[in-house]
């Protein structure tokens, strides 16, 4: 199978939820989203556009029919029937599987560029639809901890993450289902992140971050960071490396690291941009 690999696919749950469905008659939205490993950037899609549309949504497995590509590195995976709100590619070669029946929105500038070098049409509506999510779930949770630590779940066991948690860092787990994730998040007065989407909550949320690079283990390198910080109008952005984050004493020292965004972004255009 093209596109999604199998082993990123809950294939028998994805066909049993989508048969369910439909023996129900109830309307449902089919989206395309990787699903078989838990992971917060992944997960929100279908919390999101069941928030949009107010219909169940269901994993398109094969693409087969007209189906919805939105928040995570998806666009590669784009065919005649995606409608696209949101995605971005993972490096600067990516290309959809075809033309896309529809580009409503995209992560980022970089994102873009590549849809003109490709011949297609860039929207020049941008931005990650996890961005919307205070308009969805705003939990009034007391700070709690000085920093917290989104790690890529690629990375949790990561000798660096161990030495950042014996720190006084507080992990954050970036395989908590949406709400419990945010609630988690938002008891930081800081974050630090590897998790591109780690990041974007902290800035939806308004909360002060800084962005890590712990391995080499991420798909397209920094190319999704740097597409989704050309979004929101900030430049200049570099993670921390493992070495600086080794050399790091104490809490306090990264926690001076950390920024507030400046985001400069109509976040209502990306929500009406919504192709729903």
């Amino acid at each position: 199978m093209r596109g999604f690999r199998r082993d990123l696919l809950d294939l028998p749950g994805n066909l049993k939820a989508l048969r369910e469905v439909k023996d129900s008659g109830q309307p449902y939205q089919s989206i395309r989203y990787f699903n078989a490993v838990a992971n917060w950037g992944d997960h929100i899609n279908p919390y999101i556009i069941e928030k949009m549309t107010g219909k169940t949504v269901v994993q398109s497995t094969f693409g087969w029919t007209e189906h919805m590509l939105a928040v995570g590195s998806v666009l590669r995976n784009a065919n005649r029937n995606s409608i696209v709100w949101g995605s971005g590619f993972i490096s600067s070669s990516s290309k959809p599987r075809a033309k896309p029946k529809k580009i409503a929105a995209v992560r980022g500038p970089l994102t873009g560029r590549r849809l003109t070098d490709l011949g297609y049409i860039n929207p020049q509506v941008y931005g990650d639809p996890a961005l919307l999510m205070p308009r969805f779930y705003n939990p009034q949770v007391a700070k709690e901890h000085k920093i917290g630590l989104v790690a890529h779940y690629a990375e949790k066991d990561d000798a660096v993450v161990e030495y950042l948690i014996s720190l006084g860092i507080h992990p954050v787990d970036i395989q908590l289902p949406v709400e419990p994730f945010i609630d988690e998040l938002c008891k930081c007065e800081t974050i630090v992140s590897s998790s591109m989407h780690g990041l974007i909550a902290a800035d939806a949320y308004g909360i002060p971050n800084r962005w890590l690079r712990l391995s080499d283990k991420l798909v397209g390198g920094e190319f999704k960071f740097q597409d989704y910080y050309g979004g929101i109008g900030v430049a200049g952005e570099t993670p921390l490396k493992t070495s600086e984050l080794f050399a790091i004493q104490s809490r306090d020292e990264l926690i001076a690291l950390t920024s507030k965004k400046d985001i400069d972004l109509d976040l209502d255009k990306l929500y009406d941009a919504f192709p729903g």
